[in-house]
């Protein structure tokens, strides 16, 4: 039949010619998938062409790659000249060039321009990412002989997106790198987001993060403006954030959906967390103006946000009736899932009689108790 190669006698010429077709060729990195290839060499000079105008690359790692341009090989007594190769794949497209095979390897230059959605889609803060759009401009070398040895710069001016927990659009102005052999050898970013912008310079040993004014939070429950410096090293993040303008707000509806929410550190970070001024908490039934000492850090891959607080000032509404909170403090084991504990002193001029109330114990469920001076009977 017509897919088949065959090996054609003719004097003294050998010759390997035909069709092969819906061939799948298994690689360490992945399976090359040929549509069709045409043969015709002389296996006596080991001279012809391998011409392979439609196949796919599925790489274990990343989207399927589609051939736009085909493969063409020549060989001459032994010596392959290969042309270059382009492909598509879902967010963007890779172009491959001067490959030279040689000396029992492979080697080339490579460009590249990938969407930022698509490479972040591969990774676990796709959940984090609401929207996201911008390309980013590759370009590179390789050798790949008993193994891989690559090195590439990437550059990007203008990447749109909206993440989880920054409340303003983030744009990524001005961004740049290189990596070599899986290590990165140098990167600067800058980043902004409303009023605010972040500043990221490094390498593989060190990366440090200047954040100026970003305003962060979650909708319904707490917004925050933050400012400071941390710095990546050895795969953990350190660092002082300072908080301003913070407000949190008792939602129930919103706090019952974000719990269900379950963030995964990929990191390992330890963050000291100060505030500059005092936290406003509000709820239905009260208000507080508190100063609290947090730390932000991971612990067996979950975030924790833990510390202490007191109060500075702030009022209850107990049926009908406004209290004035004179003394409060409080432990904080993870603010996140609302772990702690809290003594709380409020008084109110009723009648008059001094009406005090305590609050005293877990966050979830604090116990309350009312005394008066002078002191009332229970009927009263």
């Amino acid at each position: 039949g017509d897919d088949a190669v065959r090996i054609l006698l003719f004097g003294d010429k050998v010759n390997l010619v035909g069709v092969l077709r819906h061939a799948n060729l298994k690689f360490p990195g992945g399976t090359v998938y040929v549509k069709m290839a045409f043969v015709n060499v002389d296996l006596k000079n080991l001279s012809g062409d391998i011409t392979v105008p439609a196949f796919d690359i599925k790489p274990e790692k990343f989207y399927k790659l589609y051939s736009i341009s085909g493969l063409y090989i020549k060989l001459n007594k032994g010596k392959p000249e290969i042309s270059g190769c382009r492909f598509s794949y879902m967010d963007g497209w890779i172009e491959f060039s001067s490959l030279k095979a040689e000396e029992n390897s492979l080697k080339g230059n490579f460009l590249a321009l990938t969407g930022v959605k698509g490479l972040i889609y591969l990774t676990d803060l796709k959940k984090e990412v609401r929207y996201m759009r911008g390309y980013t401009e590759i370009s590179g070398s390789f050798n790949y002989g008993k193994e891989l040895n690559y090195s590439f710069s990437f550059s990007s001016t203008g990447i749109d997106a909206r993440v989880n927990y920054v409340l303003e659009k983030i744009s990524v102005i001005n961004l740049k790198g290189n990596f070599k052999n899986g290590k990165l050898t140098s990167l600067f970013a800058e980043i902004n987001a409303g009023d605010g912008n972040v500043v990221v310079n490094g390498n593989e040993k060190e990366i440090v993060i200047s954040v100026s004014e970003i305003p962060v939070g979650q909708p319904g429950l707490w917004k925050s403006i933050v400012s400071g410096n941390v710095i990546f090293r050895e795969n953990r993040l350190t660092g002082k954030l300072n908080l301003t303008k913070t407000r949190l707000f008792f939602n129930e509806r919103k706090r019952k959906e974000e719990k269900q929410k379950t963030v995964k550190v990929l990191v390992d970070f330890s963050i000291d967390l100060y505030f500059a001024d005092t936290v406003t908490i509000k709820g239905s039934l009260f208000s507080l103006r508190i100063l609290p000492k947090l730390k932000l850090q991971s612990i067996n891959e979950k975030l924790v946000v833990s510390g202490s607080f007191y109060v500075v000032d702030g009022k209850i509404d107990y049926m009908g009736k406004k209290f004035k909170v004179l003394y409060g403090t409080g432990v904080i084991d993870n603010i996140l899932e609302q772990k702690g504990t809290m003594d709380i002193l409020a008084t109110s001029y009723i009648s008059g009689y001094y009406i005090y109330m305590h609050i005293k114990g877990s966050f979830k469920s604090p116990k309350l108790f009312l005394s008066s001076d002078p002191p009332l009977t229970r009927e009263q």
